[in-house]
Formats: structure tokens, C-alpha cells, sequence
């Protein structure tokens, strides 16, 4: 994972965020903003640094923090990332935006934007008997 810098939010997200009822799957110009995460992380995956290209073929519109957890940060760009289509492969639940879905496992998640900043640990500890034969 690279530190990503990101740039001015595309102006079409400015204006929706500051609409009325407005929300992620009410906002049509998501292409807008697929440039623009293209253009802040340069053409690669948020998280493995695999191409991506600004169509909805090549990528998916990733919420760092999740939409159904946090809601009032699904229209934040520093909340919105570009990531590859990793997570329609084969072994899904280890790329990407998926893994942070596992549930039961050591788990630590830095933003993007700012490695300092740990958001998010989930720890599991599973106690085995030691048997003797």
C-alpha cells in the first residue's frame, strides 16, 4: 500500500454533498469521481497497487469506512478510494476492499491517506489445549 495524496474532490460531489436527501446511490456522476481517484493514486488499486482505469468495468468506488456503518461519510472524498476488481477473483475473501469483511481475525487497517492513523482492530483469540499423547 502506497500513502495516496489526495487532490481537489470533483466538483459534481461538492455540489450532491451539499443537496438536499442527498447520498452515495443517489449521486449520478460517479464517473467524476472515478477521475479523479484515478488521478490522486495514479492509476493503481488502493490497497494491492494493481492497475486500475477509471470505468466501472475496471474498478469499484471503494468506502474506506463502510457505508452501512458509517453513513455520514459515504459522500466524504478522503472516505473514497479507487480499488481494483480484485474481489471478483477466485479467492475473494483475501483481496482488497473483501478482507476487510473477515470477521474473527487479527485485522489491523491503516487509511490511506494517513498510515499514522489506525482506524480499525478486530482480534480474535482462540484458546487451543495443549494435549499430551
Amino acid at each position: 500500500m502506497k500513502k495516496i495524496v489526495k487532490g481537489n474532490e470533483p466538483r459534481s460531489l461538492t455540489q450532491h454533498r451539499n443537496s438536499e436527501h442527498s447520498n452515495y446511490n443517489n449521486y449520478a456522476e460517479k464517473d467524476d469521481l472515478r477521475n479523479s481517484l484515478v488521478r490522486d493514486q495514479r492509476g493503481i488499486c488502493c490497497y494491492c497497487m494493481g492497475r486500475i482505469e477509471a470505468t466501472e468495468a475496471k474498478m469499484k468506488i471503494e468506502h474506506f469506512l463502510s457505508q452501512s456503518l458509517h453513513p455520514d461519510k459515504e459522500l466524504e472524498y478522503n472516505n473514497l478510494f479507487g480499488a481494483c476488481l480484485g474481489n471478483m477473483k477466485a479467492n475473494a475473501d483475501e483481496h482488497c476492499d473483501t478482507f476487510k469483511k473477515i470477521k474473527n481475525s487479527i485485522f489491523i487497517c491503516v487509511h490511506p491517506v494517513s498510515f499514522i492513523q489506525i482506524l480499525n482492530i478486530k482480534m480474535t483469540v482462540r484458546y487451543f489445549q495443549i494435549m499430551e499423547f
